[in-house]
């Protein structure tokens, strides 16, 4: 699933393109894109950067994922890590 949204981050305006899909039978990923619209300060209050007009910014998602345990019927195959 493709999103395409406009908003912004704090009071800087950005262009979001957001994608989540699901990888075989592992889970769940999601990618959501950020290109800045123009200059500013984004972020959390006391971890704030500053950003430049076409500046751009990931989140990468993960949910419903399986991890290999190590052990017993999770236990991670050959080349495998948890």
């Amino acid at each position: 699933t493709i999103t395409d949204l406009n908003g912004s981050a704090g009071r800087v305006p950005v262009a979001t393109v957001a994608f989540q899909s699901t990888v075989s039978n592992i889970g769940k990923l999601g990618i959501d894109t950020y290109v800045m619209a123009g200059d500013g300060i984004v972020g959390p209050q006391n971890e704030t950067w500053a950003v430049r007009m076409g500046d751009l910014k990931w989140n990468i998602r993960i949910w419903d994922w399986t991890f290999c345990d190590g052990s017993g019927a999770g236990a991670c195959k050959s080349g495998e890590e948890g």
